[in-house]
């Protein structure tokens, strides 16, 4: 891994700040991320998982039934941390400056990104909005019994602001956001989306 400096360490504030709640704003992107790389058109066996364990103060979005990030993507989705490509917008990112929402919800900003693709390549990168670092513990946190072992992706968001911690305990309130935002998916198509607190499991339904 490099460390990589850039000067985009309020970026995740002044995203956050356009948000009315960043509650459902942080659902709104996370779930649309998975949406949009469902990996068949009616969204067989496609399924979100946002699941918030509060022992470990940590946020966990993870999405089945979908294409994983291939080399392409992967890079784009990187692209925001690098500076040459900060003002180019077509460099933007796959999934949108949307993500940045994740690091917001971090203390430390700090995010962990696992994926594997349709060739069942592995990708992983850990940094925040400010650079990528050595943290050797904290590839030892996701590679020791917790590593992907499936397509789709999955996102960590380590040691959440404990300002932020009460609305992710209300398990109900994010699910009827989910709801609100996603009923016509839960309607019409093969998709389930869950949210899980503490090892409480939710169902979101309509």
């Amino acid at each position: 891994m490099k460390r990589r400096f850039v000067n985009l360490e309020r970026t995740d504030e002044n995203i956050a700040d356009q948000y009315p709640n960043v509650f459902d704003g942080l659902q709104k992107d996370a779930i649309q991320n998975a949406w949009d790389a469902r990996a068949t058109k009616k969204g067989k066996d496609w399924k979100t998982l946002i699941k918030y364990d509060s022992k470990q103060s940590v946020l966990v979005i993870e999405d089945f039934g979908t294409t994983g990030m291939n080399e392409e993507k992967w890079e784009r989705y990187q692209g925001l941390w690098h500076t040459d490509k900060a003002e180019d917008s077509s460099a933007a990112g796959s999934r949108g400056q949307g993500k940045f929402l994740f690091h917001y919800f971090s203390r430390d900003k700090l995010v962990l990104t696992e994926t594997i693709d349709e060739k069942g390549v592995y990708r992983f990168s850990y940094g925040t909005t400010g650079e990528y670092g050595e943290e050797k513990s904290l590839v030892d946190f996701v590679k020791e019994g917790q590593k992907l072992n499936h397509q789709g992706s999955r996102i960590w968001i380590i040691r959440v602001k404990d300002e932020l911690k009460p609305g992710l305990i209300d398990s109900a309130g994010l699910a009827n956001y989910i709801s609100a935002s996603w009923w016509e998916v839960i309607q019409n198509y093969d998709a389930t989306i869950l949210v899980d607190v503490d090892g409480q499991v939710t169902q979101v339904g309509l």
